[in-house]
């Protein structure tokens, strides 16, 4: 039988807890209480598999609530996710400052909330998982040679990212070095005024894009508890899970943490040229293509007008032969018209082939503009 997920709703409005209930269904077991004090009461009876957590509530509002459960050793790992029509960037990074884990705008959607519940638990596991992997490997590593898987890595980063075409396999590279870290995290990537968001666990999350904004420019390394950011000029990077509990060593996973942003920083910058590069370089081939079908057009054009020309001086000169007969003139007159014509004709032949040379270099352009598009 599937496990089903206890989920702690605190809201003081009987009306929300029965929207959330329609929502949950039978997906999930769902507790209710309609204070801050009742939901810490009922979190010394069990501790739940995630909490959703109404800001504005009498008495212990939902931020007091918070920082108040993250007191509590056994609510480390438990998302929080706050429920609040309260919807300013400040309001947002209050709820992450205090310990929350997502920020969901009333009204919301059943859709929204569902995935956001879904994707949270999944990543509470995750991290446990990594959390309990980081924690064995030290006690294995860390007396002897500690330093030296996590140099590997970064090296091995560093082999890997120059194989990276896209900006998506550089921050899933980025990811698999970090979850081998032991570490969750988020990453903000800029490209000119636009921010490009990926997560580890693919959940696009308000709060921490909030935070990533708001910390962009405020130093290259802040920290907020088991949170770091780590600014850089065109990555931020958020870590979530950092081993605050482990002396030195989440200060040293910072700093492997730090060389990775960077060098994936400079590998961005080689992606972004090179992809404007295409672009120029496509776009010189497109130019070319239409420069090469308008000169084949006029090509086609100039040796159909050369032909009508040959054969409307054919035709003149037939006209006048016959008009000469008609008039009966005298020899020499008709002598001096003839020597007129043939002069012109010679001329004609002369411009002729001229053009049939300028046509024949016009042949040779177009061929050559086809061969570089």
């Amino acid at each position: 039988m599937a496990e089903v997920y206890r989920i702690l709703t605190v809201d003081d409005s009987e009306m929300n807890h029965k929207i959330i209930s329609k929502i949950l269904g039978d997906q999930y077991l769902q507790v209710d209480v309609s204070s801050g004090k009742e939901c810490l009461g009922e979190v010394e009876k069990q501790i739940p598999d995630l909490v959703l957590l109404d800001v504005t509530m009498p008495g212990m509002d939902g931020y007091e609530t918070c920082q108040r459960l993250r007191l509590i050793t056994k609510m480390k790992h438990v998302p929080i996710l706050f429920l609040s029509g309260r919807c300013s960037v400040e309001e947002k990074l209050k709820g992450y400052e205090v310990g929350g884990d997502d920020y969901i705008t009333k009204p919301f959607e059943a859709e929204e909330l569902l995935a956001k519940i879904d994707k949270s638990i999944q990543q509470k596991f995750g991290i446990e998982k990594l959390t309990d992997r980081a924690n064995k490997a030290a006690n294995i590593a860390f007396n002897a040679l500690k330093d030296n898987g996590n140099i590997t890595l970064c090296l091995n980063f560093f082999k890997d990212i120059f194989s990276c075409e896209t900006i998506d396999d550089l921050a899933q590279r980025f990811f698999k070095s970090a979850q081998d870290m032991g570490l969750a995290s988020t990453l903000q990537i800029r490209v000119g005024s636009k921010y490009i968001y990926f997560q580890d666990d693919g959940v696009e999350r308000e709060l921490e894009q909030a935070l990533l904004v708001k910390m962009q420019g405020s130093g290259d390394c802040l920290d907020f508890g088991k949170r770091s950011v780590i600014n850089f000029d065109n990555i931020s990077l958020l870590i979530k899970n950092v081993p605050i509990d482990r002396g030195d060593t989440g200060g040293a996973l910072k700093d492997y943490m730090s060389t990775l942003v960077k060098g994936a920083n400079y590998r961005l910058r080689d992606i972004l040229l090179h992809t404007k590069l295409e672009f120029q370089r496509d776009n010189l081939a497109e130019n070319l293509t239409r420069t090469a079908e308008s000169l084949s057009k006029s090509e086609t054009q100039f040796s159909t007008i050369m032909g009508q020309n040959h054969r409307i001086f054919e035709k003149l000169v037939n006209d006048i032969h016959d008009q000469v007969a008609e008039l009966h003139m005298a020899e020499y007159q008709e002598e001096a018209i003839y020597g007129l014509v043939r002069k012109a004709e010679t001329e004609v032949d002369q411009l002729h082939s001229r053009l049939m040379k300028v046509e024949e270099e016009f042949a040779r352009v177009i061929q050559q503009l086809r061969k570089q598009s």
